[in-house]
């Protein structure tokens, strides 16, 4: 089970932790804290992030930017995300 877990653990990008982790913030209405995380995520080329990763990534961004009436960035990411989906 440890060997299971280290190798999953390792199978993981960067990205892919960055995005669980701009995720839990984003729980916690941190959006300081979550924004540069979704940020790398979305600034990573789509082929090396997992796709749900990506989409939670840009989902979570275009909320963020439309809190804080961003709009044109949201609309924007809003469209990357159903082209992606």
């Amino acid at each position: 089970l440890v060997r299971e877990a280290l190798q999953t653990f390792e199978a993981c990008s960067d990205e892919t932790a960055e995005g669980i982790q701009g995720a839990l913030f984003f729980q916690k209405l941190d959006y300081e804290r979550a924004e540069p995380l979704f940020r790398r995520v979305v600034s990573t080329p789509e082929k090396l992030v997992q796709n749900e990763v990506m989409l939670v990534s840009l989902h979570a961004l275009r909320g963020i930017l439309a809190y804080r009436k961003e709009y044109r960035e949201a609309e924007e990411l809003a469209r990357r995300a159903a082209a992606f989906e």
